[in-house]
């Protein structure tokens, strides 16, 4: 990489600096984590009370209720940890516009691209495989759980984004990064 884009890199963490993302990291994390820890108590603490409720000739419809309620509690939580993956993945989307606007050029795309070129050939020169990490980064650096940010509809062309976005996958890829940032610099500099 050269200079300029080492500047576009620190721009991009300055940015999530900047727009405190690891607070709020924090603090949305929270609700599906204890939307999880409550439902996984109220599911096994519902299933004891039914076996229990059989053992003994008793009633098991509170346990049953339990279950049912501590369930729907675990796929509330992966529902919700989907929406605040989608979440975060804005954010990145931010740290690299305000990479953008603050080195008034589009460096932060071709930095992305640099560092998924170097992944793929020390990938293929087998220095990550050796210790394994080549089949945790690929393709996890490049496809974490990534929701489209409605909010940037208008500002880029809501089909031309979704060509570049795939909503399902699970990261956003580099591509889709790139889009946004050159988009984004279009309307800078209008």
């Amino acid at each position: 990489m050269d200079k300029e884009d080492v500047k576009a890199i620190i721009a991009h963490e300055l940015g999530r600096i900047v727009h405190r993302d690891s607070a709020y990291a924090i603090a949305v994390s929270t609700a599906p984590f204890l939307t999880y820890a409550v439902g996984l108590g109220a599911f096994v603490t519902g299933v004891a009370f039914v076996k229990f409720a059989f053992e003994d000739g008793d009633d098991p419809l509170l346990g049953i209720v339990l279950a049912v309620v501590g369930g729907a509690l675990l796929v509330l939580s992966f529902l919700v940890n989907v929406g605040l993956l989608g979440f975060l993945r804005m954010r990145e989307h931010l740290a690299d516009v305000f990479a953008a606007k603050v080195t008034r050029s589009t460096k932060i795309a071709e930095a992305l691209v640099k560092l998924e070129a170097a992944v793929e050939a020390l990938g293929e020169m087998g220095l990550l495989r050796r210790r394994g990490a080549i089949d945790n980064l690929k393709p996890d650096v490049r496809k974490m759980l990534y929701i489209f940010p409605m909010a940037y509809a208008e500002l880029f062309g809501f089909v031309s984004y979704l060509s570049w976005a795939s909503p399902l996958s699970t990261h956003f890829s580099t591509e889709a990064r790139c889009f946004v940032v050159n988009s984004f610099y279009k309307q800078l500099n209008k």
